[in-house]
């Protein structure tokens, strides 16, 4: 300080500290300023820049977004570039669309450089595809929102991998909506081309090896078992399951790939078990391995989601018929419990409310010694009561219920038929098991009477 009173900073008298900060904020904005006008200048007129302002943008607003960084480089080229790549970005974001929906699985294909594919089933039951590399981006099962970039030839969505997920939450009960938009193997499939993603169910006929190819033939074949390129190594399925094609002429097989890092869903009670033992029972032969597996899981009724990966017609040799061939790579396999679908016209009517009656006294329990055996009362009761109308209606419903359904009269227990009809408790299981009995003798009988036809 001199003795005028005056501050001198910096080598220059008669200017405070508050008016020299003034003077270099206002000098830094003029800097800025220029910066920018120059690459804009520079810009203005270029393919870039005119497309941001197609999409709507501000392309002027895009480059002060990063002025401050881009005031660190000496030189308006650094600039610029820097400039371009936020134009790229800017429009690429905008030709990316929203995808909502449930995702349960995801498939890769092993010795490719493939993205994951995960099947997506859209709130209004349509279906589509989005592809990430981040195994870890997307959490199984669940809803999500996401925004890729459409890719026509393949009917997918490749994730942004900036933006990632929008949105994330638990999914529904996942079998419960397989079902309900799962087409059945009968269905009309003409529709349908390669690439596209369905949901179809079931019940399993055979089990086959997934093949080796190499230069387009056939050459070997994957264990049941087989790892992928995870780190570290983990074990998939690797198997072909066809389904039964029931009264129509499609054949529907369900492809188990070998994978590199997807992981597909299986839900199939003990199938991974299953698949361990035929590995250790038939080492090295993956037919026998897979008849193992096929003996596991026969008949069983699954739903499936995944990539149709081929679909052709051929004319079958025995009946002269077209015969459409679908295979789907999966990326989601679900068993779907029994449960019969209820007979509405039984002829078995609810009984009424019992009138109240006045409690009775419990006897004591006497025990009785081992070697007593136990009386056919409840033997007698049984047949007693199943008069032969009542009997024949239950049994001719059971056959209903089976028909449906498509599962043997011996597969099923006496809770089941009882939820099926709907019996009333005023029926014994006895006369329950005596129906089914019969009904299994009626099953084979027509079975029998089919094949001589």
């Amino acid at each position: 300080m001199t003795g005028g009173g005056h501050i001198t900073l910096r080598g220059v008298s008669g200017v405070s500290t508050v008016e020299e900060e003034k003077l270099g904020e206002c000098s830094m904005s003029t800097e800025i300023e220029t910066r920018i006008a120059t690459i804009a200048e520079q810009l203005k007129d270029s393919n870039e820049w005119k497309t941001v302002e197609k999409f709507g943008g501000d392309p002027i607003a895009l480059i002060t977004e990063d002025v401050e960084r881009l005031m660190k480089y000496r030189t308006d080229k650094t600039a610029v570039s820097f400039a371009r790549a936020k134009f790229a970005k800017f429009v690429n974001q905008q030709n990316m669309e929203s995808v909502i929906g449930v995702v349960v699985g995801g498939v890769d294909r092993y010795g490719s450089k493939a993205p994951i594919t995960y099947p997506v089933i859209k709130k209004d039951g349509s279906m589509t595809k989005v592809c990430t590399w981040d195994t870890g981006l997307i959490p199984i099962p669940s809803i999500v929102e996401i925004k890729g970039k459409y890719n026509g030839e393949y009917q997918n969505y490749l994730i942004d991998e900036e933006m990632g997920l929008l949105d994330c939450k638990d999914a529904p009960d996942v079998l419960k909506l397989l079902t309900k938009v799962g087409m059945p193997v009968t269905a009309d499939f003409s529709k349908i081309g390669k690439y596209d993603t369905v949901v179809i169910r079931g019940f399993i006929k055979s089990v086959y090896p997934s093949p080796i190819w190499e230069n387009g033939q056939k050459v070997s074949a994957y264990n049941a078992l087989e790892f992928n390129e995870a780190e570290p190594p983990r074990k998939t399925p690797c198997m072909d399951i066809r389904l039964e094609s029931g009264s129509g002429n499609n054949v529907v097989t369900f492809q188990l790939t070998r994978q590199r890092r997807g992981m597909p869903v299986i839900a199939i009670d003990d199938f991974i078990e299953i698949c361990k033992d035929a590995v250790e029972l038939c080492e090295d032969d993956p037919v026998e391995q897979c008849k193992f597996v096929r003996d596991g899981i026969f008949g069983r009724e699954v739903v499936a989601i995944g990539e149709v990966s081929s679909i052709t017609e051929k004319v079958s040799e025995s009946t002269m018929e077209p015969v459409l061939y679908i295979n789907v790579r999966i990326a989601a396999i679900y068993e779907i419990p029994f449960n019969p679908v209820p007979i509405t016209n039984t002829k078995v009517e609810k009984p009424s409310k019992p009138a109240p009656t006045a409690p009775k006294a419990t006897p004591k329990k006497v025990a009785k010694p081992e070697s007593e055996e136990e009386a056919p009362a409840k033997v007698v009761d049984a047949k007693a009561q199943a008069t032969s109308e009542k009997l024949d209606d239950m049994v001719n419903d059971i056959i209903t219920v089976c028909r449906v359904s498509k599962k043997s009269p011996a597969s099923l227990t006496v809770e089941q038929v009882r939820d099926a009809l709907d019996i009333p408790d005023t029926t014994s299981n006895m006369l329950v098991k005596i129906a089914i009995d019969k009904a299994v003798e009626k099953w084979l009988a027509m079975k029998k009477a089919a094949k001589k036809e």
